[in-house]
């Protein structure tokens, strides 16, 4: 075979596929089916992790959400014990007026 080189070492240790792939003296010799299926699981591998990170930016913005309804909750607890609080004033103020038999002024 034209070109063909080997290692006496590899005689007594054969390489696996996968290290015959990534091998200087057998890569142009491997399997083109072990190529492949290399590729194949690099690409799946990519893919992988990009849908990871696609994920993992949901989960975030997910959370970021989550904690800016937190907020607007909590907001709007405020201006509802805030609005009680003015409510029961108003009805201090409105009792001592009609306990002193003074009417406010219409308006």
């Amino acid at each position: 075979m034209p070109g063909f080189r080997f290692r006496l070492a590899d005689f007594y240790h054969l390489p696996d596929p996968p290290e015959l792939i990534l091998d200087p003296v057998y890569q142009d010799f491997a399997s083109p089916f072990v190529r492949a299926e290399r590729l194949r699981a690099e690409t799946e591998r990519k893919r992988a992790e990009a849908e990871h990170t696609r994920a993992e930016g949901t989960r975030i913005q997910a959370e970021a959400e989550r904690k800016r309804a937190e907020s607007e909750y909590h907001r709007a607890e405020m201006a509802e014990a805030k609005l009680l609080r003015e409510q029961q004033r108003a009805d201090y103020y409105a009792a001592l007026l009609q306990a002193n038999r003074i009417q406010p002024p219409e308006g």
